[in-house]
């Protein structure tokens, strides 16, 4: 299939642009997901793109600053609406942050890549707020400019070459890298290198109450570690690790020892299933899951002796 780009108007308040990538839809996804990559393609040359917040995710900002060749500077604010990985990209400039409206809403933008003929079929579909708002958008260059923008966007699909399985390769070892981290943390008691690990909307599902826990400063954990006579020993077995996108499920059976300061011996197997997401292209934690099984005898007595 022909990597032609087409755009025109829908109706009074749309306009359109579809072009098919001789690459697959992963490769076009990252293209997005990258600022380094993004700001490579963006904005139609000469202009440049100076991305200042990127929150790849649904609800996440997109602040940025374009550039012209004579100085100019015209400065965009939004939020990603949605964000299916290899699928679905929406965002608008209604809203800076959450539901935060900007001072003008002007478009939305629905992406859309579908696998198609071995490459990808990309579809924009850009919606105005009103009918002046698209003609003011034509006006603005809209049908050159991001047809030039997707010529770009091919140029850099291109150059990422088929380096799909080592991006995978790539990002389970960043993924691993965090966990492994964490359990050094534990062990040294570090509380604020632990918070850092997290991301800011942080739920954690304990072994202790309460059942839900959003609290993501350090005072909690150092309090717990005061506890602690000396290092604590986590030794993590059987640990598998999934990623697509920018979300991780991992999930591991976990061996903590050590001793407490009343002079209790801790000898204790548990699962943990941590959940991850990419943002600002570092992996964080966002959600935490300690359990251990318990008797279905009607005693309900947690299953502290269990080995694997």
């Amino acid at each position: 299939m022909a990597d032609m780009t087409e755009t025109k108007k829908v109706g009074d308040r749309e306009l359109t642009l579809t072009r098919h990538f001789d690459a697959p839809p992963a490769k076009v996804y990252r293209a997005w997901r990258e600022p380094e990559l993004l700001s490579r393609w963006f904005c139609p040359r000469p202009w440049r793109i100076e991305v200042q917040t990127f929150e790849f995710h649904s609800g996440g900002r997109f602040h940025a600053v374009m550039r012209g060749p004579d100085g100019e500077e015209h400065p965009m604010k939004g939020v990603f609406l949605e964000v299916v990985p290899n699928r679905r990209i929406v965002l608008t400039d209604a809203f800076a942050r959450a539901w935060e409206p900007t001072d003008k809403a002007f478009m939305a933008a629905v992406v859309e890549l579908e696998e198609r003929d071995g490459g990808t079929l990309y579809s924009a579909r850009v919606l105005h707020w009103s009918e002046e708002d698209c003609v003011q958008h034509e006006q603005m260059g809209f049908h050159d400019g991001w047809s030039a923008a997707a010529e770009q966007l091919a140029e850099v699909v291109a150059d990422l070459g088929d380096d799909t399985s080592t991006a995978a390769a790539s990002d389970e070892a960043a993924v691993r890298s965090v966990i492994e981290a964490l359990g050094r943390h534990v062990g040294r008691k570090d509380a604020a290198a632990i918070v850092a690990l997290r991301a800011e909307t942080y739920v954690q599902f304990s072994l202790a109450p309460p059942l839900v826990s959003d609290a993501a400063d350090a005072a909690g954990l150092a309090a717990w570690f005061a506890t602690w006579d000396g290092p604590i020993g986590i030794d993590m077995r059987e640990l598998s690790i999934t990623v697509g996108g920018d979300i991780a499920c991992c999930h591991s059976l976990n061996h903590m020892t050590g001793r407490k300061i009343e002079g209790e011996v801790v000898d204790l197997w548990y699962r943990q299933t941590l959940c991850l997401r990419r943002i600002h292209g570092a992996w964080k934690i966002a959600h935490t899951h300690h359990s251990v099984p318990f008797y279905m005898d009607g005693s309900y007595r947690a299953a502290v002796d269990l080995r694997p």
